[in-house]
């Protein structure tokens, strides 16, 4: 059996390193949650012809329609439009990204 541990970064209020303080000291620590792996392949199969989002690596996001992927998870989207922190930078059309640059893909509601 395969688990996987996915990295959360969380505040917390600590006494450490002044135990006699009545303000606490504000942290950030990182803890571990399971995540249900997903074998990758198969879903960019399954998302082919559906509406995605795709985040890069650099912080902009795409909204298209996934219309291929290759052996390299690079990915091909048509009707394509681009946002940078949320706003919509405009219709770009046929868009082909390359695999290393993809920080996650995920479905897109139909409507949006």
């Amino acid at each position: 059996m395969v688990i996987y541990l996915k990295k959360l970064s969380v505040l917390v209020f600590d006494f450490w390193p002044n135990w006699f303080s009545a303000e606490p000291l504000l942290r950030q620590t990182t803890i571990m949650a399971t995540v249900a792996p997903v074998n990758p392949k198969p879903f960019l199969q399954e998302l082919t012809g559906k509406p995605v989002f795709v985040r890069l690596k650099w912080g902009l996001e795409y909204k298209g329609y996934l219309v291929s992927t290759d052996s390299y998870m690079n990915l091909q989207l048509a009707n394509t439009e681009e946002f940078e922190d949320g706003k919509s930078n405009g219709a770009l059309g046929e868009v082909f990204i390359r695999c290393n640059n993809v920080l996650y893909i995920r479905e897109a509601p139909a409507d949006t």
